[in-house]
């Protein structure tokens, strides 16, 4: 047995739990909190998406892919095979 009972004593009456109102126990400051807590826990739920979508589009918009493209070099230039152009590079004397 725990050194805490006797050996004499009957094991009911040396435990007693706490009877009464449970709002009784509890103080004014410690279900302020909790309560505080639980509107805390209730607005982080409810403001997980729009926040998420909020933060979405703001990482999009440092996306490369919606700027216009820079122009391609050779835009407007007709390639020529490499023989008819050294037909026609001038030639050294």
């Amino acid at each position: 047995m725990s050194k805490h009972i006797k050996e004499n004593d009957d094991f009911d009456e040396s435990i007693k739990l706490p009877r009464g109102p449970i709002f009784a126990r509890i103080s004014k400051i410690h279900l302020m909190r909790t309560l505080m807590f639980g509107a805390l826990l209730v607005g982080v739920l409810f403001m997980r998406k729009p926040c998420s979508q909020s933060a979405g589009v703001f990482i999009e918009s440092f996306d490369p892919q919606n700027e216009p493209q820079p122009l391609d070099p050779l835009e407007g230039v007709e390639l020529i095979p490499a023989e008819e152009a050294l037909k026609n590079w001038p030639k050294d004397n």
